[in-house]
């Protein structure tokens, strides 16, 4: 009778498990994967943690459900009762810690770390972007897309003195 019970249950939570989890992946592989083929050339400073920003809220609301059916699911295995406000406000936090994690959170989180600090030692301007195309606009620099090189070689060689002639001739 058991074995009865266990199928009569197991089966609709495995299927809606596994469609439940098929859905959102594909859904969160097709979304990351289509925006990132977007941005395959850059034509700002800073163009892709600008568009890891604005692609988190996208994949906390594609991944909302999932993380409502994983509330449900964490609450049916440890025996207690399902409560729907507590699976929400849960699904939510789920959604949200999800889609930092696959959205590029941790890459804005070290970019901005590491800029604040750096502005903070004084090693660079506060707005980093505008400083490059000042020099842009003095010709010391050539914005190429998103990215910057200089002009004059003298100035390659003051700021980074590692001897290219070698890597050069071969």
């Amino acid at each position: 009778m058991a074995f009865v019970d266990g199928l009569l249950s197991g089966v609709p939570f495995g299927f809606q498990a596994g469609l439940m989890f098929g859905c959102v992946y594909g859904l969160m592989n097709g979304l990351i994967t289509g925006f990132q083929s977007e941005f395959k050339t850059r034509e700002n400073p800073n163009q892709g943690i600008l568009s890891s920003i604005k692609n988190i809220p996208l994949i906390a609301l594609c991944t909302y459900p999932f993380g409502i059916f994983l509330s449900h699911a964490l609450a049916f295995l440890g025996g207690g009762h399902v409560m729907w406000r507590t699976s929400f406000a849960e699904g939510l936090c789920y959604a949200l810690i999800l889609s930092f994690l696959a959205g590029g959170g941790l890459q804005i989180l070290r970019h901005g770390l590491l800029r604040f600090f750096l502005h903070r030692q004084g090693h660079i301007p506060y707005n980093y972007a505008q400083f490059l195309k000042y020099t842009t606009e003095r010709r010391l620099t050539q914005q190429i897309g998103g990215r910057f090189r200089f002009i004059h070689r003298e100035l390659l060689d003051h700021f980074d003195p590692v001897d290219r002639s070698a890597s050069e001739e071969t």
